[in-house]
């Protein structure tokens, strides 16, 4: 990361690069690697990808994660894109359409998957900065996998008790992911 610092001018600059990276470095690969199917090219590309990061670092929307992921994925495969033509490895298909296809469908599954391991995370990150009795209640009910009666036995209060704050955590978690910009209310 050292290189890329040295491209920057302005300390405000090299902090907002080094935040980018660390939030998109792993993401990127994952779906360098789901087009180019090669791990080293998917780190060339991924290289390639934050070098041009560094000359269009203004033009990222910083309120807006998605369209701020979105303007970098859309770089990272036309760069994977151009890489597979430069080095013929494209699979000619009687159909372009059918590449197309194809092409999508692998990204959108690689793409699901970061979006739910990172879901995953920030959702663990927000059970554990719960309170008593909310966190151990979504422990309990979904960890391992206990009735309200079961939990309630457990800590000593009512399933009517129970249920409620498993439903107060709920909501808590639903605002928590909502702010983190992973889920949307519609």
């Amino acid at each position: 990361m050292l290189l890329y610092l040295t491209l920057l001018d302005s300390p405000k600059d090299r902090n907002r690069f080094c935040e980018l990276y660390d939030k998109y470095k792993m993401k990127m690969y994952y779906v360098a690697f789901g087009i180019l199917n090669n791990e080293q090219d998917a780190e060339n590309i991924v290289h390639d990808t934050f070098v041009t990061i560094i000359d269009v670092l203004d033009k990222l929307d910083r309120s807006d994660q998605r369209k701020e992921w979105n303007y970098i994925v859309t770089i990272l495969k036309n760069k994977c894109y151009n890489h597979l033509k430069r080095e013929s490895r494209v699979q000619y298909f009687d159909d372009i359409l059918e590449f197309e296809r194809k092409a999508a469908v692998r990204l959108n599954e690689t793409e699901k998957a970061v979006i739910e391991q990172e879901t995953a995370k920030a959702l663990a990150e927000i059970i554990r900065s719960m309170k008593y009795p909310y966190k151990e209640v979504i422990y309990l009910q979904y960890y391992n996998r206990l009735s309200s009666s079961e939990i309630a036995a457990i800590l000593d209060i009512k399933p009517a008790y129970v249920r409620q704050i498993s439903k107060r955590a709920k909501k808590h978690m639903q605002r928590q992911l909502q702010k983190m910009g992973f889920y949307n209310a519609e």
